[in-house]
């Protein structure tokens, strides 16, 4: 039996066949490798590198990669190290490394009474003040979006549609190699099916962009797959022993407050249980499994960006 991630964060730009021979760049067999030199990170805590307090939001001092857009850099070979990138940190962003704009608990549109952390909106400002036009063959966007509106409880038709305007402003500005990750969630109930609906209304408002001029060419890649459900609720397997992945049940978090969703620093004397579980938090994954979730993410760039 696959994993949960493997059977669901498929190489699939959208969920149903239609879409992808559209949005996926039609029946061709052309598919030209890409390797970024330049890998941007942007959205909620799974890429904050060091742009909130406490960053990043994981298990700190493990001494391994700890965020998804670092560890999707290691994979592509640009690096392992990411720069946070605030405020005027940069006049023009460099022309290659790993830089990262998340920040924690970001919105994808701001809403100082949910949270005064940057929103989505708010970072892609700034990357498109440092970078101008992105160059197609050299740049990769990974967003990390969603989870955090669901949580807040933002209305998920809202959601999708104020990320929709963000994603046309990054291929206006030339971005043609976007990666999403959606909204996770670690058990079952509202915030699972939200998410689910997120990513469901995400995938369909996609393939209505990317169909029509000038949006064509497969642009971006949405990592969800034939049965998003399995992606929201991890707790429908309680171990993953059997995959050689992670040995402790998914129901246990490594943080001994695990509703504050900060992550935490690893204890004292242990070398070896922070490694085995997926989350950090209620939220928030251990290193491990941020690098297991990038992956899957960086599995899902196999079918080519044409």
């Amino acid at each position: 039996m696959n994993s949960i991630f493997s059977r669901t964060l498929k190489a699939l730009c959208v969920v149903s066949t239609a879409v992808l021979l559209t949005a996926c760049g039609g029946a061709s067999s052309t598919v030209n490798p890409f390797t970024p030199v330049r890998v941007i990170g942007l959205g909620d805590a799974y890429n904050d590198v060091g742009n909130a307090a406490g960053a990043p939001f994981t298990v700190r001092g493990t001494n391994t990669v700890q965020t998804v857009v670092e560890q999707v850099a290691t994979y592509f070979g640009v690096g392992s190290v990411g720069t946070p990138v605030v405020g005027s940190t940069y006049t023009t962003l460099p022309a290659s490394g790993v830089f990262s704009y998340a920040v924690g608990n970001a919105l994808i549109t701001a809403n100082t009474a949910i949270t005064t952390d940057a929103s989505l909106t708010e970072q892609i400002d700034r990357v498109l003040a440092d970078v101008g036009t992105f160059s197609s063959s050299q740049d990769l966007i990974l967003l990390t979006v969603g989870t955090r509106d669901v949580r807040a409880g933002v209305n998920t038709d809202t959601a999708v549609s104020d990320l929709m305007v963000q994603l046309q402003r990054l291929l206006d500005a030339g971005a043609r190699h976007i990666l999403i990750m959606p909204p996770i969630e670690r058990s079952g109930g509202t915030y699972a099916t939200q998410s689910l609906t997120f990513a469901n209304s995400l995938s369909g408002k996609l393939y209505d962009l990317l169909v029509r001029a000038p949006y064509q060419g497969n642009p971006i890649i949405l990592a969800s797959g034939p049965n998003p459900a399995l992606l929201t609720n991890f707790n429908i397997y309680t171990s993953y022993t059997a995959y050689g992945v992670f040995t402790t049940s998914t129901t246990v978090a490594y943080c001994p407050n695990p509703t504050v969703l900060t992550g935490c620093t690893v204890s004292d004397g242990d070398g070896t249980t922070y490694a085995t579980r997926l989350f950090a938090d209620d939220v928030n994954l251990t290193p491990a499994g941020n690098q297991w979730v990038a992956l899957q993410l960086y599995s899902a760039t196999a079918q080519g960006w044409r």
